[in-house]
Order: C-alpha cells, then structure tokens, then sequence
C-alpha cells in the first residue's frame, strides 16, 4: 500500500517536470527522438488524472497536489485541441508558463503545508 501512495504522490511531480522539459525542448527546437516512447510510459489521459485526483481527496493529500494534477488535464486538453486542428497561438507557451507557475506554486505550498493534511497524519495512513 505504500509503494501505491508514494507512486501517487510522485506520478504529478514526475509528468509536469517531464511536460515542462519536453515543451522547453520543443520550443527551443531540439529535436528528441525518443520523446515519444517515454511518453508512453509516463504518458497521461483524462481518466488517469480524474482518478488521481479522487485518490488525492481520499488520501488527503494537499493542494498542492492536486494543482499539479489539474496542471496536467490543462496542458493535456490543450495538446488534445491542437491535435484536433485547432489553432492556438502560442500552445506552447502557454504550457511552459502554466508549468513553470503551478510547479512554483505548489513549491510554496508544500514548504508551507508539507504532504497531508494535519487530520489524516494524525491518524496515519
């Protein structure tokens, strides 16, 4: 059960270094050819964020993770629009700075607050 826990707890932090690093790479316009495979291994979909979002409520982890997670459903429904032809200017920016300022943020956060709620680590998980 704990190896599960600290897999939800990493999984956010993990895909939103790996979106901001894909996204500098691309925007600075370095090719990387294996990009692709990792993705499949760390990639993300709709379902797996609502789920952790829901372990996250249950787990009582902080704010901070879950603002990770809605990170990632915000630069994954933007990568879906532009994949659906879309055009948005500036896509990738926007993902950088989204990125750069919600890793920023729950930074502040978990200094601040650390990784459960007082309530639940009170009584252990």
């Amino acid at each position: 059960m704990r190896v599960v826990i600290t897999i939800i707890k990493y999984y956010p932090i993990i895909v939103n270094v790996y979106i901001l690093m894909s996204m500098l790479t691309y925007v600075s316009g370095i090719p990387i050819n294996g990009n692709q495979y990792v993705y499949t291994f760390i990639g993300q979909i709709f379902i797996t964020n609502i789920l952790l979002i829901l372990l996250s409520h249950k787990l009582s982890f902080y704010v901070w993770h879950r603002l990770l997670i809605y990170n990632m459903s915000f630069c994954l429904l933007l990568e879906t629009i532009f994949n659906f032809g879309i055009c948005i200017n500036n896509y990738s920016y926007i993902v950088i700075i989204s990125t750069i300022i919600s890793i920023f943020i729950a930074i502040l956060i978990f200094r601040k607050h650390g990784t459960y709620s007082q309530k639940k680590s009170d009584n252990g998980i």
